[in-house]
């Protein structure tokens, strides 16, 4: 087979990912996503293509000769975004260390340097790959030219017979064709009314736009004659301002476009400025932290050795292995330490496998308890909030709770999707962590099958991994000017949490199991009316016969169509447009709030209920939301309806301990409050000083009604 080259049209893939990818950008706020997506598209052809020969062909600044031809030409295009404009010269310079050729020359546009790297390629015996998905050079496919978009949802390969195939035209024929039908986004005028299929048809029959205007006499529609006959001249001029120039002099050869080496330390550190984490990863090796100096304790002579060691500590790391996610259900299989980067144990307690060398967790738990209470040992963690209910609901305060290095992530990056300790390694330290996968092998099974010497090097992994990851990662909030948000706010809430989380809410359960009778009646009284006003019955938690009910049977309008678009949407917005003209929609919107009421609230709420408390213990978490909000989960605390009767029935179940009540407290839309100071804007400013809802009165001035 002969050597191929590849050219691969920048434009096409810097701005399909400037529009695809949003809100990208670094800590201190610049725009990434046109970056990200163009070195995914790059790096994704160099693995799977392994290209010999690869030019990245970019579009030059300033107006092309086509300009000239034809002053109007590409006048309608909005000027680049200045966010995107920030973003080309970090692309230059990554395909630069990438030791890939970067082409732009002035008065050419990219697709014209392509097309002379075509003509230069084949001429020298190789085959040529367009890595693009612009229709413009359909016209430089032949039996040695394809184009390749390797846009993982829209991947695809296109030569001659697939041209033919998608549009009956040859590459030469596509050429005639846009004479006739022109391009809107280069503002090529064409001939006005002559659309795709038309232009297809017409070079289709007549071959070429010389040979339709010598035999225009032939075209059978009136209509189109007279209007080709009108805009001859704007037919030929379009076909010439889309021709892509093939000679241009570019003052290079083929050999220059040979991959190289690229400098690879260069290219990291582009990538790191970047905060392409994985990217630079990729190319630089990854490092592995030593397990020469990880212990396991297993005898009463190792344990006292481990003891003396936690007295010459100045801080200690701290993470147990269990038998749940649940801490307030969890039992301790092991707890491992690491009082300095490296050096770690492991003590297991609650191994099950047979034959397993471990101490008893009462003599661990004794021992050990007075070094996890003293509060002049500070301790450090990866998500320490679940290590402390563990070791509360074992008779032990983990005390003080210095450092988190899932919290130290968070508050450097709020917006990440999570903050787990293999991510935060692979990313900050460059280690690639064991996984619990590789450990524990079934995913069912819990860290309780598996042996202590199977368990030492993960376990005694995690407590160093925190430990280094907060040596890492803390200075860095002094630099951002959030160490005190951190020390004085985000640590201490920690110890809150655990209080809160252990004391758990109480529920009124015989409440419960009334409301579900009371909703299950309701149920099934709007189930007899839906049933009533349908004429028939059928599956009301079946979307597709609800909508023949609907559309079929009642002849209501139909609405949006389903995702699939195999039938019409029966959600909420299509139901509540209905029900302004038949009462049945609403009866159904009535029939799934109180299902959903039933379920996800009264029936769910009665099973999450502690067997040993007779509380439900619902999760704080602290690193989620990108806002600094807590959020809580299993149960979702912050989602107890309010606004209806039912809902407030549910919320009567929530109860206190004699002599106690609860309290609720919320801010009162304080992010909207810190926006009126600062913006000083008058409407907000009266609405808050008048204690009015600001959403209220922000819908009324909308919609001109009255709150």
């Amino acid at each position: 087979m002969p050597p191929t080259v590849h050219l691969v049209d920048a434009s096409t893939f810097i701005h399909r990912s400037f529009h695809a990818i949003r809100n990208l950008s670094t800590r201190d706020g610049r725009p990434t996503n046109a970056v990200f997506g163009f070195v995914a598209t790059l790096n994704k052809l160099l693995k799977e293509q392994k290209p010999t020969h690869l030019a990245v062909v970019y579009d030059a600044k300033g107006p092309s000769f086509r300009a000239g031809m034809y002053p109007e030409y590409k006048a309608n295009r909005p000027p680049m975004p200045q966010e995107l404009i920030d973003q080309q010269d970090p692309i230059r310079r990554i395909v630069a260390a990438m030791g890939l050729a970067g082409i732009e020359t002035p008065g050419l546009e990219a697709d014209d340097i392509v097309a002379t790297l075509t003509r230069k390629a084949l001429e020298q015996g190789f085959d040529v790959v367009i890595v693009s998905g612009d229709k413009d050079f359909f016209q430089l496919l032949s039996d040695r030219v394809t184009m390749y978009d390797p846009n993982p949802k829209r991947e695809s390969v296109l030569n001659t017979a697939g041209l033919m195939e998608k549009l009956s035209l040859s590459p030469d024929g596509f050429l005639q064709a846009q004479g006739l039908m022109g391009d809107s986004t280069d503002n090529i005028p064409g001939v006005p009314g002559v659309g795709e299929k038309t232009a297809a048809k017409l070079i289709q029959e007549f071959g070429n736009l010389e040979t339709l205007y010598d035999r225009l006499d032939q075209v059978a529609s009136e209509k189109l004659r007279a209007r080709l006959a009108e805009h001859k001249a704007s037919a030929f001029l379009s076909r010439d301002l889309a021709r892509l120039k093939a000679d241009a002099e570019l003052g290079l050869t083929i050999e220059d476009l040979k991959v190289g080496p690229g400098r690879t330390e260069e290219l990291a550190d582009l990538y790191r400025d970047l905060e392409f984490t994985k990217f630079a990863s990729d190319i630089k090796p990854l490092t592995r932290i030593s397990y020469d100096d990880y212990h396991l304790v297993t005898t009463e002579s190792e344990l006292d050795g481990l003891i003396a060691e936690l007295a010459q500590a100045r801080r200690l790391s701290v993470d147990l292995e269990t038998t749940s996610i649940d801490p307030l259900r969890a039992d301790v299989v092991g707890l491992s330490f690491c009082a300095r980067p490296g050096r770690a144990y492991y003590v297991p307690v609650g191994h099950q496998t047979l034959g397993a060398r471990q101490l008893e967790w009462p003599l661990v738990r004794e021992r050990l308890k007075g070094w996890l209470e003293d509060p002049r040992l500070p301790k450090i963690g990866q998500n320490l909030k679940y290590d402390a209910l563990v070791l509360r609901r074992q008779g032990i305060h983990l005390n003080p709770i210095a450092d988190d290095s899932m919290l130290v992530s968070y508050l450097l990056d709020p917006g990440a999707v999570g903050h787990n300790l293999d991510d935060l390694s692979r990313k900050h330290l460059g280690h690639p962590t064991i996984l619990y996968q590789d450990v524990v092998g079934h995913k069912n099974a819990g860290f309780e099958t598996v042996s202590p010497e199977a368990a030492r090097e993960y376990a005694c992994e995690d407590a160093d991994v925190a430990l280094r990851l907060v040596d890492e990662l803390k200075p860095r909030l002094e630099e951002t000017g959030l160490l005190r948000l951190y020390e004085d706010v985000e640590m201490p809430l920690v110890d809150v949490l655990v209080d809160m989380e252990y004391a758990g809410v109480g529920l009124d359960l015989g409440l419960l199991a009334e409301l579900s009778k009371d909703f299950q009646f309701l149920m099934d009284q709007a189930q007899d009316r839906i049933f009533g006003l349908a004429g028939r019955q059928f599956n009301l938690n079946s979307p597709k016969q609800l909508g023949e009910v609907l559309f079929e049977g009642l002849g209501l309008p139909q609405g949006k169509k389903t995702k699939k678009k195999s039938g019409y949407s029966t959600d909420v917005e299509v139901l509540t447009d209905l029900a302004a003209l038949h009462p049945l929609p609403a009866e159904v919107l009535n029939y799934r709030t109180l299902t959903k009421l039933r379920s996800t609230y009264v029936e769910a709420l009665t099973g999450l209920v502690h067997p040993e408390t007779g509380r439900v213990h619902t999760s704080f978490n602290q690193a989620v939301t990108a806002t600094g909000r807590l959020s809580s989960s299993d149960p979702n605390l912050q989602n107890i309806p309010i606004r209806t009767p039912e809902g407030r029935r549910i919320r009567q179940a929530f109860i206190a301990a004699p002599g106690h009540r609860i309290l609720s407290a919320d801010y009162s839309q304080v992010e909207l409050r810190v926006l009126a100071h600062c913006s000083g804007d008058p409407g907000l400013i009266e609405a808050f000083r008048n204690r009015e809802d600001v959403h209220t009165r922000t819908a009324s001035e909308v919609f001109g009604v009255m709150p």
